[in-house]
């Protein structure tokens, strides 16, 4: 949530982020056109130059990191002919901001949450403790990518689709191992029907998942065209030309450029086979066909992650209360504590206006609280 008290940086951070996070309207303008189908919104200035909004999630890597993270913008003119103002915010990533028509957007912070500011078993250096409840409010969503490689003759039994839930160990594609000149067919004809049995299912491999989540998102690359691959594959990398192209006709007609970058939107899906001098994809040397699956996880906070608290005051959790032993307040001992931080970390890092900042937090919420009480609803 927004913080209760601010000098106004979660209102101007907006204007100095990337389009991964905020979309804000370069002029006065309009929406022309909401097609879920494809997964867009297209607005449009009164210059004239129109703007394409994805309204589905767009992979993006970790810079830092081995993981990807999802990008899914929250649109907020949510109807053809809806107009807007010069700088008014047409779309944001709700896990890092808040939006209403009275505050308009607000970065999200972080949860409100009651914290003590005392020394403990476990509050040595920068390391502090918190409970399951903070741990469940502070996670997070990475995606990690499983790859598929394949050649030209394999058959793709069964393949994840997007949307589905998968375990750890769970197969995402099941494919069958075949031989180009059939020479597997005729070596398998003398065999008995036992025995070629057999060896027919030692040809079956599969891709395993690594990880556990959610599939939101598969791209596929080749190097041949669908017609020279096995039907099941081609069909396959055909479906995901047409979902390519299918993006590229509808934004066309807004933007007849041949150019890559289409109504501010760049174009990623490919939408023919890859041709370079080199005959790999991405590097990869001795395959045809290249499937990415991105599989989103959710991360629970947990001891050894990193937390902040309100600002560069950063600490390691040291220690997980599980629920049912929280620490509590003689004021309102129904309510956890659900941090605990040391004062000589405040003053290492030369934060002490969070002391202030917490307090002032604290009679907001408790003269709320308050007047709540005080005031009867009929």
């Amino acid at each position: 949530m927004p913080a209760l008290i601010s000098n106004g940086f979660d209102e101007a951070v907006q204007f100095y982020l990337s389009d991964d996070f905020v979309i804000n309207a370069e002029e006065d303008g309009k929406v022309i056109d909401i097609n879920p189908d494809v997964g867009f919104v297209v607005v449009q200035y009164k210059s004239g130059k129109t703007r394409a909004i994805s309204t589905k999630p767009e992979i993006v890597r970790n810079s830092a990191n081995a993981f990807y993270l999802a990008n899914e913008l929250q649109i907020v003119p949510t109807r053809v002919g809806q107009t807007f103002k010069k700088d008014e915010v047409l779309a944001y990533h709700p896990k890092y901001f808040k939006y209403s028509k009275m505050n308009g957007l607000r970065y999200a912070i972080g949860p409100l949450t009651k914290m003590a500011i005392m020394s403990s078993y476990n509050t040595y250096e920068d390391s502090g403790i918190c409970t399951e409840k903070l741990a469940e409010q502070m996670k997070t969503s990475v995606v990690y990518q499983e790859q598929g490689r394949f050649r030209r003759t394999n058959n793709i039994v069964s393949m994840v689709k997007v949307g589905d839930e998968v375990g750890i160990g769970d197969p995402l594609i099941k494919y069958e191992v075949t031989n180009e000149d059939d020479e597997l067919a005729k070596f398998l004809s003398k065999l008995s029907e036992e025995s070629a049995a057999l060896l027919e299912e030692e040809t079956k491999d599969e891709v395993r998942a690594k990880h556990a989540g959610k599939v939101i998102d598969i791209k596929v690359y080749t190097l041949l065209p669908p017609e020279d691959l096995s039907p099941s594959l081609g069909k396959i990398v055909q479906d995901y030309f047409n979902q390519g192209n299918a993006k590229r006709e509808y934004l066309n007609q807004y933007d007849a450029s041949s150019s890559t970058m289409k109504a501010g939107y760049l174009l990623k899906d490919s939408t023919e086979p890859i041709q370079n001098k080199y005959n790999d994809i991405k590097g990869i040397k001795g395959i045809d066909v290249l499937i990415e699956i991105y599989i989103e996880h959710e991360d629970v906070a947990g001891v050894g992650d990193k937390i902040a608290l309100y600002g560069p005051n950063k600490q390691i959790i040291s220690q997980v209360i599980p629920k049912g032993y929280e620490g509590y307040s003689e004021f309102r001992p129904d309510e956890e504590i659900s941090c605990i931080t040391s004062p000589g970390t405040l003053a290492r890092r030369m934060t002490s206006s969070i002391i202030p900042i917490a307090s002032a937090m604290k009679i907001m919420v408790e003269l709320k609280r308050k007047i709540r009480d005080i005031i009867k609803y009929k």
